[in-house]
């Protein structure tokens, strides 16, 4: 990741915790547990779907633009996958 890209996420996921932390009971956020709790509940509610939905419209769009490109990537983590197994 490009420094630039990285202080543009950083800044970004700062104001999104801000507003998170500002729907979130702060009274039950008495200990790491409740705040990694509350957190991890957080980001699978909203941040998580976002992300995932934005990756699914990204690949839709390379699957209508380079479809050959996506069998040669999705055979090469095939094999992967394969050689990981031969491994374990």
């Amino acid at each position: 990741m490009k420094k630039a890209e990285r202080e543009e996420l950083e800044a970004c996921l700062k104001r999104a915790s801000e507003i998170l932390y500002n729907n979130t009971d702060t009274d039950s956020l008495s200990t790491l547990v409740d705040i990694e709790i509350a957190v991890r509940n957080q980001v699978l509610e909203h941040v998580s779907p976002k992300i995932a939905l934005f990756l699914s419209q990204k690949r839709a769009l390379l699957n209508e633009e380079k479809p050959e490109q996506l069998k040669v990537v999705s055979e090469n983590l095939r094999l992967r996958k394969n050689k990981q197994m031969l491994w374990e």
